[in-house]
């Protein structure tokens, strides 16, 4: 467990402890602790392990206790304890816009309001404005945020959604193997298949050698939980009436998992059936009604596309939006792939938020390939990030130029990732913009602007000569955070007339841009950044989904713009600031 996994559990004591307790001090002391763990560069895992949590600054004996139990638990009992008093309800309305600990506290405890339905219902008929620091546009927000949260309920980030599917494909293949049964194949599919930013089920398909085989593998499905049901209209036997298989729905981690079980001659037709949007299949189906036949001579989803006289469509792009004709047409566009990034941007470290340092960053990028890393931590006005006086980012300049001599073979650039201002102004004076390799410019607060004052915003800091990246332009957080106001196409018309790059932040919380957006820009020529927006190490690995993303928006190696070499890449930003 990581540092800020950790870290994290111990702000939900804090935030449990500050909705219950009337003394500030026992939340405040979780919340230290909690800080001083996530920037800790020792593994506080392995200390707790040694019996020394209490040795780490700011740890005394109760929170200590409590890392203990993270370690042995993987939860702290204290938590366990305090969500048992806490109703349901009251614990999601904290990631309602605008709700703190104290807000929600004021809610539930004055108004006596426990449920989402309640206070849905408070705000209508305006109740919460008895209460101290509550005003209208507070409570249309938290409609908003009751809204956003109901059609959220039960959808899985990409990377969430990932990470259960490849835990239960590896816990089903044990339970077969001792059951004596052999997988055949086993394949992911569905909008989980096709990057979808957020999956509602996993979707995941068996070939099975025979019936008996299939009805046995279902029996171990079963067998992995007691929330089981048949479905009925799995998509490929929708389409294809007369093929045999079984579906079954399973619970799983909290997320709903279908595995259809289908003979080992028709998987490849399965899995095609089972991939594309409705319409992508639909189109396919039309221009090759054999597929309903479900021959085994296709045996594989390139025969299938072949057959139907068009190119290999990748699964990322079958979402019914041209590609079929593209693809008829001989013009899809050839997709980058991970292994075309050449180097890493939008890196922060442990001057701000990020928990390590640029040297175990640099080290990291390395060993992974990398031809160069782009730091880029919070600007000033971040305070709550911890953003950089100017001093800070002149020490910081200083370090790198240390570091990079020790470390030739990598080139480290050093850039901000700013806020951009209510005006469009950036973080800092010209004269330290100008020091920097690069900038991004990001919105970080007042997100409640009108459309035309928040675009406005937004391309005034485009046309600022000194920035070079557009960090993730909506604004979006998934499944918390609808995106502001603004007119993108107008944001990304001005992104490329400056001759500037936007960003596809890669964290799965954001992928903004999203694929349509990818889409736009490579029509317009501007060059995307996929950026992970890396804290440590481990979320420099998020560029993958960025990738994914990258290629549901058909972007190429040509079009992305952090698959330039090292050389080429700082051209392309001096370029940027000439223009």
């Amino acid at each position: 467990m990581t540092n800020r996994e950790i870290a994290d559990l111990l702000e939900q004591v804090g935030t449990a402890l500050e909705l219950i307790s009337d003394n500030p001090f026992k939340a405040r002391a979780y919340y230290s602790a909690a800080r001083t763990i996530a920037a800790c560069q020792d593994s506080v895992y392995d200390l707790a392990e040694q019996g020394k949590a209490t040795t780490i600054k700011g740890v005394g004996a109760s929170v200590g206790e409590a890392i203990n139990d993270i370690v042995k638990n993987g939860s702290p009992t204290i938590l366990e304890e305090l969500l048992g008093e806490i109703p349901p309800d009251v614990w999601r309305m904290l990631s309602l816009p605008g709700l703190g600990p104290k807000r929600v506290r004021s809610i539930w405890r004055s108004l006596n309001i426990t449920t989402l339905d309640e206070l849905e219902q408070a705000c209508r008929d305006n109740r919460l404005l008895s209460l101290e620091g509550f005003g209208e546009k507070t409570q249309a927000r938290i409609l908003s945020g009751i809204d956003l949260l109901r059609r959220s309920e039960d959808r899985l980030l990409l990377s969430a959604a990932h990470q259960i599917a490849d835990e239960f494909i590896a816990l089903l293949a044990k339970r077969c193997e001792l059951a004596g049964l052999s997988l055949d194949r086993v394949e992911v599919t569905g909008p989980l298949r096709r990057k979808c930013e957020t999956v509602e089920v996993i979707d995941i398909l068996i070939g099975s050698v025979n019936t008996e085989d299939s009805d046995r593998i279902a029996q171990v499905i079963s067998g992995l939980t007691s929330d089981v049901e048949d479905v009925a209209d799995a998509a490929d036997l929708a389409f294809c009436t007369s093929m045999t298989g079984r579906s079954v729905a399973v619970a799983y981690r909290g997320a709903r998992v279908a595995v259809h079980i289908r003979p080992a001659s028709m998987f490849a037709c399965s899995l095609f059936l089972l991939t594309g949007s409705s319409s992508h299949v639909s189109e396919c189906i039309a221009l090759f009604p054999g597929l309903l036949e479900c021959d085994s001579a296709l045996n594989s989803e390139a025969t299938i596309y072949r057959s139907a006289r068009m190119q290999f469509i990748p699964p990322e792009m079958r979402e019914g939006a041209g590609e079929v004709a593209a693809a008829k047409a001989g013009k899809l566009p050839t997709l980058v792939e991970e292994g075309d990034i050449k180097g890493i941007l939008h890196v922060h470290t442990n001057y701000s938020d990020g928990t390590h340092s640029i040297e175990d960053l640099v080290r990291y990028c390395i060993e992974q390939g990398y031809e160069y890393i782009g730091i880029a931590d919070h600007s000033r006005s971040a305070f709550y990030a911890g953003g950089l006086s100017p001093s800070d980012l002149i020490r910081q300049n200083r370090e790198i130029k240390e570091i990079q001599s020790k470390y030739p073979e990598i080139r480290i650039l050093h850039g901000i990732e700013s806020d951009i201002r209510a005006d469009g102004s950036l973080d800092y004076d010209d004269g330290l913009l100008a020091m920097l390799d690069f900038v991004i410019g990001s919105i970080h607060s007042r997100f409640a602007m009108p459309k035309d004052q928040m675009t406005a915003r937004v391309i005034a800091a485009v046309r600022n000569p000194y920035l070079s990246i557009l960090g993730h332009p909506t604004g979006r957080l998934l499944l918390s955070r609808d995106p502001y106001e603004i007119d993108l196409d107008a944001v990304l018309e001005a992104v490329a007339e400056e001759g500037k790059s936007v960003e596809l932040n890669a964290d799965p919380h954001r992928l903004d841009l999203d694929y349509k957006g990818c889409l736009t820009a490579r029509r317009m020529g501007i060059p995307v950044a996929i950026n992970p927006d890396a804290h440590g190490p481990s979320g420099i690995n998020n560029i993958r989904f960025g990738v994914s993303i990258a290629r549901k928006g058909w972007l190429t190696k040509s079009d992305v713009l952090n698959c330039l070499t090292a050389d080429e890449i700082v051209t392309a930003f001096r370029r940027m600031r000439k223009s």
